[in-house]
């Protein structure tokens, strides 16, 4: 080991010691960002590992289901789970089957979209019911997703009459109407050209000359659109996007009547960082 240390070059020792100090640097921002936030199990989910999100002590509030994407996790998803729990709203991640910690392989029939997609929507569907059990919960639900999650999302919200709202982000038109979901907000990155026209064709379903940017109907009655590109983002880098995250905030609050602070977690050039 000593010999290891003699043979390095100073560059390779303030290249070290550069790398300490990101990572260092990187994992302070990060934790800073929880703080104050309760992070903590759902109970009642099954074989689902599920997690509330929340301001400790607060009074219940709406819950917010969050539905990562293919390959992805609740962890990759926390952006949005501490950007809500911030402004006053009960988070809830979770892992689908074959994902994360999840125990359970993804199951069903691969080659069908709808055999999977069934099965990804019943588990959908058991961690809303156990997190709108729980005393932190008022209530009030909505459901947010990202790429497949957000194909789940809708369908599930076209089906449970509880959910009050449907975040799409980097999703598809797969199963939306002029109508359905209920209160539907699509994001997706601008520097993604195989979806950037999906948010515009989905909002002009329900009115033909709605520009991107634009409210077409009321959240406030279960009636409203809104569609946008979050500037410099691609697929993934919407994750983390400052845009999407305020849009979705002020989506929610439209839909269930608050005005939230609280400040929106920019945590994706930290990870990177990292």
């Amino acid at each position: 080991m000593i010999e290891l240390f003699a043979r390095l070059t100073p560059m390779r020792w303030i290249v070290g010691i550069a790398a300490l100090v990101a990572i260092a640097v990187s994992v302070w921002q990060l934790e800073a960002e929880r703080r104050g936030v309760v992070i903590a199990p759902v109970p009642g989910t099954g074989t689902t590992p599920a997690t509330v999100y929340r301001l400790k002590d607060a009074p219940p509030a709406p819950v917010v289901i969050v539905s990562h994407g293919f390959a992805g996790s609740r962890q990759l998803m926390q952006a949005w789970s501490l950007t809500l729990a911030r402004a006053g709203y009960a988070a809830v991640a979770f892992d689908y089957e074959g994902h994360g910690r999840n125990p359970v392989p993804m199951s069903g029939d691969l080659d069908s979209p709808e055999g999977t997609a069934l099965l990804l929507m019943a588990e959908t569907r058991r961690v809303t019911d156990a997190a709108l059990a729980q005393p932190w919960a008022d209530g009030r639900v909505a459901i947010l997703g990202h790429s497949m999650g957000s194909y789940i999302a809708v369908r599930e919200a076209r089906e449970d009459p509880r959910i009050a709202a449907t975040i799409g982000i980097a999703a598809a038109n797969d199963s939306i109407t002029a109508t359905e979901p209920p209160n539907l907000l699509m994001i997706n990155g601008a520097w993604e050209p195989r979806l950037a026209e999906a948010p515009l064709e989905a909002l002009r379903l329900a009115d033909p000359e709605a520009q991107l940017g634009e409210t077409v109907g009321d959240p406030a009655t279960g009636t409203g659109r809104r569609a946008l590109l979050a500037p410099d983002v691609e697929h993934i880098g919407v994750i983390w996007s400052p845009t999407a995250l305020r849009e979705t905030r002020a989506w929610l609050d439209a839909t269930f009547g608050r005005t939230s602070g609280g400040q929106v977690v920019e945590i994706g050039g930290w990870i990177a960082l990292l």
